[in-house]
């Protein structure tokens, strides 16, 4: 997998390994608190109220802040405030190395310095997509949807590493892909390894899953729920823009012939987005 995250740039490096990664992530998962805790720490949202901004935002491509203020939960001045209280608070992940002991301050400087010159013009090519594609505003669409829609069902963070062309990378057995045809236009392909797959067939199902066995084809079909959603997020947001199109329904096991391949970073297993 192509990923210039520094994270992914320290393991690569051999600055920490890859459980002392995870170690670290998952501190600050633990530690920082979220849009919703904020305001209604702060009192500008009650409980009942944050719960039913988190399952409008499930079904929504806008930001947890977004969503708050057009619900009218909060006002423009209080979400400002909010995630400037966020901003302030947040752990790091240089900072959960050095809490837990990984690194030490000085080769905590070093490796910034080093990642800053050789690693981030790769991890910034998410925000200008690879030449292909950078006239296709769904692609883009997409990779800006996909991180958020999948944590916002699953409660799994995803980062979208950096676009390239398919050549002979390993297409995990778990997925499918989906169309999205008419004024524009896009085949999206969304794929895990078992564990990752495992993971949102629990997520997606609940309760339910407690008492089904994740045969393939359920792992399959838990994928192509996500990759719908994903889909359907960026056909609505397409159609704001005055443009007419449709998708298909995801087809299982299907591969688009060619285009772009995206890696995914996760704690969870392995996953890749592919793109024409």
């Amino acid at each position: 997998m192509n990923l210039s995250f520094f994270g992914q740039f320290l393991v690569r490096t051999h600055v920490v390994s890859g459980d002392e990664l995870t170690h670290a992530l998952r501190l600050m998962d633990d530690r920082n608190a979220s849009f919703l805790e904020v305001a209604t720490a702060r009192g500008f949202i009650g409980d009942d109220q944050a719960d039913e901004l988190s399952q409008t935002a499930c079904f929504s491509p806008l930001t947890m802040a977004d969503v708050a203020i057009r619900s009218g939960a909060v006002t423009s001045a209080q979400s400002r405030e909010i995630i400037q209280a966020l901003g302030e608070t947040r752990l790091r992940l240089g900072e959960a190395l050095v809490e837990l002991g990984f690194l030490d301050e000085a080769a905590l400087q070093a490796s910034l310095q080093a990642f800053n010159t050789q690693g981030s013009a790769k991890a910034r090519v998410y925000h200008g997509l690879p030449d292909g594609l950078r006239d296709n505003p769904l692609s883009a669409l997409v990779v800006e949807f996909l991180p958020r829609i999948i944590e916002r069902m699953t409660g799994l963070k995803v980062k979208v590493g950096v676009g390239e062309p398919i050549v002979g990378q390993e297409i995990f057995g778990n997925g499918g892909m989906i169309k999205i045809f008419g004024q524009e236009a896009v085949e999206i392909g969304l794929y895990g390894d078992d564990e990752f797959a495992v993971g949102l067939f629990r997520a997606v199902l609940g309760d339910e899953a407690d008492s089904m066995e994740p045969i393939p084809e359920l792992l399959g079909d838990s994928v192509g729920e996500v990759l719908n959603t994903i889909a359907g997020h960026a056909l609505m947001a397409i159609e704001q823009q005055d443009k007419r199109c449709d998708m298909d329904t995801p087809q299982a096991g299907a591969q688009p012939d060619g285009g772009y391949y995206f890696g995914l970073a996760t704690l969870l297993g392995r996953a890749c987005l592919l793109l024409k």
